[in-house]
């Protein structure tokens, strides 16, 4: 394949009794509703990047988040309206949050992270905020023409090696690097784009599929900016939820792992409270592994509940190694979060208002469970 790549604007025994699950939350930033293809110019660079001296976090491969997590966020802002163009994204920095809000206009998102206020500002070239630090301009943005947009901020982190699905947006993307690095392919263009820590980079105009991955082994910290056509209607990308879920279950049943694998994306990640499985790779061998250990392996599942793009339902698990530790049946709480048709999470936790799971966890406890 050839690529070129641009940068844009840049600046200074129950083995879990888990399935595939797990019982803490990740935050996942809101989807963006998707749309059809369309030829992308050219990006092309503003200026060089800054020398990097250091990991600004000092975040190492073993202590990051796994997975895909929302750190801080979403913002959202709607405007009917936009500054003439062209215009760029001001990233800057003000030692507060409070004051990166006092300096915010009416097409400014702020956040607070990393100990500090961030203002990023939908501006012109060259244009600053006075009493902030300026960390990077990223533009010319190709800006739909929609009758309402929506401004959307986000940060996020990736583990290492973590290669998010295909997909598009209805308007353009953009980040700002804090940490690691990233590279983002088009596949429709032949093209890559990749970026490091505190460099900006911009993506391509509506509705071109993208993919982000993590080429570094250690976490990836960004912030996710968009410039949305707001009344662009969602579009379905995939199975349904409850398609999904069903699919699951039936899969699982079957003892069909091949199958239950497939339903998910390769960013999945499985937390439960036995351990965090980043990865399909990782999800597979926790399940192979949990199977071969229980001889005598039943399950059943409950009913879901659904509500937007997650589903929740009872999984009773028995084993011959469930029963040689004195009770008949373990509970847990799936929590399966699917985007785009794929399972992109899939949390488990012990059902404790059952009486028998409850009588079980006594028995991890000593262990350090």
């Amino acid at each position: 394949m050839h690529r070129r790549s641009f940068l844009s604007g840049a600046g200074a025994g129950l083995a879990g009794a888990a399935l595939v699950g797990a019982g803490v939350a990740v935050r996942s930033a809101r989807p963006v509703r998707p749309g059809a293809v369309e030829p992308r110019p050219s990006i092309a660079p503003t200026s060089a990047p800054p020398t990097r001296t250091a990991d600004p976090t000092g975040i190492s491969a073993d202590d990051g988040l796994p997975g895909i997590a929302t750190i801080a966020g979403p913002v959202e802002h709607r405007v009917t309206s936009l500054p003439a163009g062209p215009l760029y994204w001001q990233i800057e920095t003000f030692p507060t949050f409070a004051a990166a809000n006092a300096a915010a206009t009416q097409y400014s998102m702020t956040l607070d992270a990393e100990g500090r206020g961030w203002l990023f500002t939908l501006a012109h070239q060259g244009d600053q905020t006075p009493g902030a630090t300026h960390l990077a301009e990223i533009g010319p943005l190709p800006v739909p023409e929609a009758p309402e947009y929506l401004l959307q901020l986000s940060y996020q982190s990736r583990a290492g090696k973590v290669v998010g699905t295909e997909h598009s947006h209805p308007g353009v993307e953009s980040w700002y690097m804090f940490a690691g690095e990233q590279t983002v392919q088009f596949p429709t263009l032949d093209q890559e784009l990749s970026v490091s820590a505190g460099q900006g980079l911009m993506g391509p105009p509506a509705n071109t599929p993208l993919r982000i991955i993590n080429t570094s082994p250690q976490e990836r910290r960004a912030f996710n900016l968009f410039v949305l056509d707001y009344t662009a209607p969602a579009q379905d990308t995939g199975a349904s939820v409850a398609a999904v879920d069903a699919a699951f279950k039936q899969s699982f049943l079957n003892g069909d792992l091949d199958g239950t694998m497939d339903l998910f994306a390769p960013e999945t990640v499985e937390i439960s409270p036995f351990g965090v499985f980043p990865g399909k790779d990782a999800i597979r061998k926790s399940v192979d592994t949990f199977i071969r250990a229980n001889p005598g392996f039943q399950v059943s599942f409950s009913d879901s509940q659904i509500v937007d793009n997650t589903a929740v339902h009872h999984v009773t698990l028995t084993s011959d190694a469930i029963k040689n530790a004195g009770v008949s049946n373990v509970s847990l709480i799936h929590t399966l979060v699917v985007t785009r048709g794929k399972i992109v999470m899939l949390a488990q936790q012990l059902d404790l208002a059952d009486p028998e799971t409850a009588r079980y966890s006594i028995g991890l406890a000593p262990q350090g469970r």
